[in-house]
């Protein structure tokens, strides 16, 4: 008998830790320890709603309770692969220590997630509705143990609306600075293409600048090599705007030396670069309605002043873009709306709350785009669900007709298991992780960037749909749920009261 007490021991510890299935509130939350231990839910289920072409996400977390490492198969029945996708939320250690569970890698093709003993494991719910018709869909996630064969199971009840969808084109120019597109070639290149114009994303910073050589006075003596640029533009071309990286340092003088824009020979010689641009474009069927110039980051002083109004000078027709930032002189941005030589003004957001109403009204007014933009370097600390997410709600409320976002960065030594995370003053924020020779990896924080640009479609339904006083108290509420002050229930509840009005029920 007592050789058979730890074997029934054993037994019994096998019965009392079997797999915890929890909902997980809020999936964009990316801060949540790996031992962290949620109630199980006797019966899970998840009944979501949303309007079609709108991205739904969900979270679930599975918690192994038992002494051993778990090996959990996990299976969706109900719904077709190219619309719902199963990812693994990843913790990874940045600089400090912390452990976020930011990176979203699709689940192995055995559907195998490793939960060691005591730690939880969250699955991540990505269901792209544009691949699925108007009306209610139900399936389920089966979570099995492989080694006890004990399952749990999530009901999941998708409602996708009949008389609301989103387009597939965004309204707003949706910016993104392509650092990972910058050197990148073949199928790698396509992929990270897809996954942002996937998701709106319709105006491209292109990185490749086009050096020449001139002379003392200003006069070319070797024209620019476009070549690398063309690279560029076979990919980005027909894509949407093209940003256009081309800074006025590049006038190179031989053996050594360049010239000053401000000089009179620099603004000589960057007209002629900028006629040379134009004309080089143009054989590629590329108008002035293409691009925008991309002079400077974050740089309204005199050299921007001066090479904008020197390309005003060579092309009347050219575009030109500005980023006002925390250093940017209110009298700075005044000069150059003055002179008329700025067409798109993308206002850092932290700085946009400073602007005075007078300088407000004449950037709206004399501007092509108005927008806004993020990326200093801790936003990884950030909730993407009270952060990244806000960004379509704040161009809402603001009137913008832009926003800009820090995708990528495909620097060497960038995986998504050693990132490159933004918590180093050096880095830039990462939000679509490279993942091997050709996967790309989304974030957390860029599916949220995605549910601000739905929200912001949203938001523009409810205008249209409603008269004002039932309008103002939906998208009141809209605002905060889109702002992440509402409980997740509330949320839940109000997006399917708001249905059911655009639905006449």
């Amino acid at each position: 008998m007592r050789r058979l007490v730890p074997s029934l021991l054993f037994v019994a510890a096998l019965a009392a830790s079997a797999l915890e299935l929890s909902l997980f509130s809020d999936p964009l939350n990316n801060s949540y320890s790996p031992l962290l231990r949620l109630p199980p839910e006797a019966q899970p289920s998840l009944a979501l709603s949303a309007a079609q072409g709108e991205a739904v996400y969900a979270a679930l977390m599975l918690f192994n309770p038992g002494p051993q490492t778990a090996y959990v198969r996990i299976q969706a029945d109900g719904f077709p692969a190219s619309a719902l996708t199963l990812r693994e939320a990843a913790h990874i250690r940045a600089s400090f220590g912390q452990l976020v569970a930011d990176v979203l890698p699709i689940l192995s093709q055995d559907g195998i997630v490793v939960i060691p003993a005591g730690e939880n494991r969250q699955l991540f719910v990505d269901l792209d509705t544009r691949a699925l018709p108007a009306g209610t869909r139900a399936g389920v996630i089966r979570c099995t143990d492989t080694s006890s064969l004990k399952s749990v199971e999530c009901q999941l009840t998708v409602r996708i609306s009949s008389v609301l969808a989103l387009p597939s084109r965004h309204p707003l120019s949706v910016l993104v600075w392509d650092c990972s597109l910058y050197g990148t070639t073949g199928e790698l290149a396509t992929n990270i293409l897809n996954e942002l114009t996937g998701n709106y994303v319709n105006t491209f910073h292109v990185l490749e600048r086009a050096s020449a050589c001139f002379n003392a006075t200003g006069d070319m003596v070797e024209p620019p090599d476009f070549s690398a640029l063309d690279a560029r533009l076979d990919l980005l071309q027909g894509k949407g705007l093209l940003m256009l990286r081309c800074a006025a340092p590049n006038l190179q003088v031989p053996p050594k030396g360049a010239l000053k824009i401000t000089t009179e020979a620099g603004a000589k010689a960057y007209s002629q670069w900028t006629k040379a641009l134009v004309e080089h474009l143009k054989q590629r069927n590329l108008s002035c309605e293409d691009f925008y110039l991309y002079i400077y980051d974050e740089n309204l002083r005199d050299d921007f002043y001066a090479a904008a109004c020197a390309a005003k000078a060579a092309v009347p027709d050219i575009r030109i873009y500005a980023d006002p930032c925390s250093s940017t002189k209110l009298e700075e941005v005044t000069r150059a709306l003055e002179a008329r030589c700025v067409d798109y003004l993308q206002y850092h957001a932290g700085w946009f709350q400073h602007l005075t109403p007078e300088l407000e009204k004449t950037s709206r007014e004399q501007v092509a785009i108005m927008s806004t933009y993020w990326c200093p370097v801790h936003h990884k600390r950030l909730s993407p669900s009270s952060f990244y997410r806000r960004m379509g709600a704040f161009a809402f409320q603001k009137n913008l007709t832009g926003v800009g976002f820090w995708a990528a960065l495909g620097l060497a030594g960038d995986t998504w298991g050693t990132p490159l995370d933004d918590f180093r003053k050096s880095a830039s924020p990462v939000a679509i992780y490279p993942a091997g020779d050709v996967t790309v990896m989304p974030s957390r924080r860029w599916k949220g960037f995605r549910a601000g640009l739905d929200d912001f479609l949203f938001f523009q339904a409810l205008e249209r749909h409603f008269d004002s006083p039932r309008r103002t108290e939906l998208l009141s509420k809209a605002y905060a749920a889109a702002e992440n002050r509402l409980n997740p229930a509330e949320a839940a509840r109000l997006r399917l009261d708001i249905m059911a009005l655009l639905e006449g029920k």
